[in-house]
């Protein structure tokens, strides 16, 4: 991964991206930075400006085609 930080990416660049989705992303992520000490919500990916997804990426494309809540949670690994 080429950030070392666990982290959510989400699918902010949506055409139809609301202010509820961005509400309902943001409850998980502070959720999961609560209960879980190794994840974080300082760095990460920039978010992509609304009507920019990329609609080839599966998360992109889940939460398009089912109008849900999809992200990705990266992980650092590094094979050595």
């Amino acid at each position: 991964e080429s950030l070392p930080y666990c982290f959510i990416a989400g699918t902010e660049g949506l055409a139809n991206w609301s202010e509820q989705d961005q509400a309902r992303l943001d409850f998980y992520r502070g959720r999961l930075a609560e209960l879980n000490p190794d994840f974080q919500t300082e760095k990460g990916y920039p978010p992509k400006p609304r009507g920019t997804a990329n609609l080839t990426m599966s998360t992109a494309q889940t939460a398009h085609l089912h109008s849900c809540l999809a992200m990705t949670l990266e992980m650092p690994f590094k094979d050595t």
